[in-house]
């Protein structure tokens, strides 16, 4: 917490009007969930500490509920997320990941014109659903306010 919180006041002290955002990362299927023996259960393990860190952090504005997103998105049985290590993001966890953090500081849906990132149309508008579906009317959930 004190790393956190010595860093989070570097940025404040530099930028003191930029908004701070705390990324809650994703659970990860490697060693059976970390352990936790599925995405859900990691996950609320991972939003609990990110929202514990956010709210003792008086310079983090907003959380990103990245993890969230991906929790939804395996749940719904989307596992093509991961690279071959079964925890960094590939190319559609990526474009996941984006697409919170585009709902998180624009707050408006996407439009038609929005780009798949280089990941399989219909992958990438079910990525997207996933998170318009966390972001959007879930704001006060993670502290966003506009």
């Amino acid at each position: 917490m004190s790393d956190c919180k010595a860093l989070t006041a570097r940025f404040r002290n530099g930028s003191p009007t930029s908004k701070i955002i705390l990324e809650n990362t994703w659970a990860f299927p490697k060693s059976n969930w970390n352990n936790f023996g599925s995405s859900s259960e990691f996950e609320k393990h991972l939003l609990n500490g990110t929202l514990a860190i956010a709210k003792a952090d008086n310079n983090v504005d907003w959380v990103s509920p990245i993890g969230v997103a991906f929790d939804k998105a395996v749940a719904a049985g989307m596992s093509d997320l991961f690279y071959t290590d079964s925890k960094h993001p590939n190319r559609n966890g990526a474009y996941l990941k984006s697409c919170v953090n585009y709902l998180v500081i624009f707050g408006e849906k996407f439009d038609k014109n929005v780009s798949d990132g280089g990941c399989d149309p219909t992958v990438a508008a079910r990525l997207r659903a996933f998170a318009e579906e966390t972001v959007l009317g879930h704001e006060s959930d993670y502290m966003i306010t506009r």
